[in-house]
């Protein structure tokens, strides 16, 4: 069994940003339904690890891999699995504070592209482990492709090219997937614009 709790985002001034995986009561989840949850991003239960409370046991054959950003991503899951049930107490208990040099809101660097590799190693835990929860793990890894592509699309280092052409191929390789997948055309047509500001922004480079 894991523990949870929702959480309340502060700034930098203690001031509320929003909440976050919040239940009005008691819920129990069992595994399916949390993972489900956490790669459809519906603000129940995401892969933050602050939140929770974990049975050593758990641990036993599951480590955090070293010198990964978004390493929760691809671990948590696989620790509710192991788990089987999720308890969220139905309160606010945690208070999370969001400064502006977390990882989270750094500029494009060389641990980007971690977030879809962590979904996209996810994906294939998800293929093995809950094959019904194919579409969900694919609609996962593609969504985190978004994030690196327009942190990229913003970079203005030339000393970061390496890394931006390596985000310009996995964008290119997901591509059609994206502009095909279940996602609102504002998020479509936002990839798009990314996609040919990071191209162009290479090609200029050369």
């Amino acid at each position: 069994l894991i523990a949870a709790c929702g959480r309340r985002v502060i700034d930098e001034e203690g001031k509320t940003i929003r909440y976050e995986n919040h239940f009005d009561q008691p819920v129990l989840l069992n595994a399916q339904d949390a993972i489900r949850s956490l790669l459809m991003s519906d603000n129940r239960c995401d892969s933050a690890v602050y939140d929770k409370l974990y049975r050593k046991i758990l641990f036993s054959d599951i480590r955090y891999p070293i010198n990964v950003h978004y390493e929760d991503q691809n671990v948590t899951p696989r620790l509710f699995y192991q788990a089987g049930k999720i308890f969220h107490v139905g309160r606010t208990l945690y208070v999370y504070q969001k400064r502006k040099e977390s990882i989270t809101a750094l500029d494009f660097n060389q641990h980007s592209l971690d977030e879809v590799k962590q979904a996209e190693l996810l994906k294939q835990f998800i293929d093995e482990k809950y094959p019904e929860l194919k579409k969900e793990a694919r609609y996962f890894v593609h969504y985190k492709m978004g994030f690196p592509l327009c942190y990229a699309s913003k970079c203005r280092n030339p000393n970061m090219k390496e890394y931006m052409n390596e985000v310009k191929e996995y964008s290119r390789f997901y591509y059609a997937d994206v502009i095909h997948g279940a996602f609102t055309l504002k998020h479509k047509v936002w990839f798009c614009k990314n996609y040919a500001v990071l191209k162009w922004r290479l090609w200029w480079w050369r």
